[in-house]
């Protein structure tokens, strides 16, 4: 597995750990907020790992420090070639 790929991945589950958490917290304060953040961003996180290891770019620039979001992650799983896998 690329190292990108395995780093993206590790995050994504992380998160989505927190979310799971989150969810069977003792506290009502904030639950559905942060369970939702933490799916959003776990979601995200593993389909840029599952681009990265199929060779797409996830920068709109090489040289950008930003990655495209997460309606640009699910486009390109729906429509691009060889990455397609959604």
């Amino acid at each position: 597995m690329k190292r990108e790929a395995k780093l993206l991945l590790k995050k994504g589950v992380d998160s989505l750990i927190l979310s799971v958490d989150n969810f069977n917290g003792s506290s009502d304060r904030g639950r559905v907020e942060a369970v939702l953040i933490l799916l959003d961003h776990a979601f995200e996180m593993l389909l840029k790992a599952t681009l990265v290891q199929r060779g797409v770019e996830i920068r709109d620039d090489k040289n950008a420090n930003h990655t495209i979001g997460f309606d640009a992650c699910v486009r390109k799983g729906l429509t691009d070639g060889a990455a397609k896998f959604l």
